[in-house]
Formats: C-alpha cells, structure tokens, sequence
C-alpha cells in the first residue's frame, strides 16, 4: 500500500470514528479541555501505530485503549484520582452497545434540555462541569454552602436526565 492510501484510510476511519473517541474522553476527562487536548495526543498515537493496527478489527475499540492510557497518564500526572480501570472498561462497553444514531439523539437531547434550563442552573452546570474549580470553591463564589450546591446540582441532573429521557421518547429511542 503506497504512503498515500495508507494515510487516505487512516483519514478515513478517523473521520467516521473520531466523535464516538472523544465521546469516550469526555466521559473520562476532567473537563472537555483536557478531553480535546486528549484526543489530539490519541490520533497522533494512532497515526505513528497505525502500522500495527490490523485491518478488519475495531478501529474505535483500537483508538479507545490508546485513549484510556492517555486519560490514565494524564489524571496520574495531575494527582488526581482517576477512575478505576474497570469502571473505564464498563464505559466502553457501555458506548459500544449504544448505536450511533442513539450517540447522536442523546447529545441532541441533552444540549437542547440545557438550553431550556434557567440562565443560573446552566452556568452553574457549566462551572461545575468545567472541572476547574471544586464544589467548594464554587459556593464561595456564589455565597453558598458546599451542600446547597450538590443539593442543586442533584435537582439539575434529575431535571436534565427527565428532559432527555422525555425528548428520546418523542423521538422513538426510549
């Protein structure tokens, strides 16, 4: 196979792969910064071992286990904790019995759910979910305790996870 074709595959099974990895990052990462700088450390991974990718197998299934030792690297060399390997494993197993239409209709669903949320739960959801401040932290700067805001954050979730579970309903994926 000439340079050419090799790298117009690799493209290609990127390009048809690379939202279902930084899914996968997302749902690891600390905050969607980390989860892009990630992904950009993940393909550059691949393309130098894409020699030793075999073609036919599981091009995403290949990419996340490149993923995840990256995600690991990077939570060990912040000191934080990171998830437990096999939890990491049961969300990929997770993600690959999702069917992509499903990926697809969820992330819709959601960000058309934060969309309706009042102005001060989003921003709360989007502080809280930046991973840059602890919960702490983010009460000191809105004059609350620490417990109100895990206390808002649960109704926030439970509002959010009955606006998606409602839209994918309407849609025929419940």
């Amino acid at each position: 196979m000439s340079r050419s074709d090799h790298r117009e595959q690799f493209l290609a099974l990127l390009s048809e792969h690379e939202a279902q990895l930084m899914g996968f990052l997302c749902a690891v990462a600390p905050n969607y910064q980390d989860a892009e700088d990630l992904l950009q450390q993940t393909v550059l991974t691949m393309w130098q071992k894409f020699d030793q990718y075999e073609i036919g197998t599981s091009f995403v299934a290949w990419g996340r286990q490149i993923a995840r030792y990256k995600a690991m690297n990077l939570l060990q060399s912040r000191r934080l904790t990171p998830l437990d390997a096999d939890v990491i494993d049961l969300l990929i197993v997770s993600l690959d019995e999702q069917e992509p239409e499903q990926r697809v209709a969820r992330r819709r669903a959601l960000s058309g759910c934060l969309s309706k949320l009042p102005a001060d739960d989003r921003r709360l959801v989007e502080v809280a979910y930046a991973g840059e401040q602890s919960i702490k932290e983010i009460a000191a700067t809105i004059d609350r305790s620490a417990g109100g805001v895990y206390n808002s954050l649960a109704r926030i979730r439970a509002a959010l996870l009955k606006c998606i579970q409602s839209t994918l309903a309407q849609e025929g994926f419940a």
